[in-house]
């Protein structure tokens, strides 16, 4: 019999795999950044296809009550569960490729840029998608 924390993990995914493709990707990609994701990181993926939609689905993940904003701007996961429901939605033969995406992305989008609030990030995520003992 699955134990209670997995019913809730499982209730809530299916709940997330019922949102709109965005949002999923929205979820998804937070996900990554554990339980926090930086507007400064938001704003950088925005301006990459790949992304564009991310804001508008982090709005709508907050909308249903998965995420809130965090101060002004930093969108954060209302509970360590959630994320990791979001997490799962990430099938695991893709997560390592999508931390990789992720950072290498971030790495391009920032450029020429000050990036010193996100470089932890970035490398983070780049560590993640080539490292399989650190996820």
């Amino acid at each position: 019999a699955m134990d209670i924390t997995g019913n809730v993990l499982h209730l809530l995914s299916l709940k997330m795999s019922g949102l709109l493709k965005n949002a999923q990707l929205a979820l998804k990609v937070a996900a990554c950044f554990g339980i926090k994701m930086k507007e400064s990181v938001v704003g950088y993926l925005s301006t990459n296809s790949e992304y564009s939609n991310l804001r508008s689905g982090l709005e709508h993940v907050v909308a249903e009550g998965f995420m809130i904003k965090d101060g002004t701007s930093d969108f954060k996961f209302v509970h360590d569960k959630v994320r990791e429901a979001a997490y799962s939605l990430i099938p695991d033969s893709e997560k390592n490729q999508g931390h990789y995406r992720l950072g290498m992305t971030l790495y391009s989008m920032t450029k020429g840029s000050n990036v010193e609030d996100i470089i932890f990030s970035i490398v983070d995520q780049v560590a993640h998608g080539t490292d399989d003992s650190l996820v």
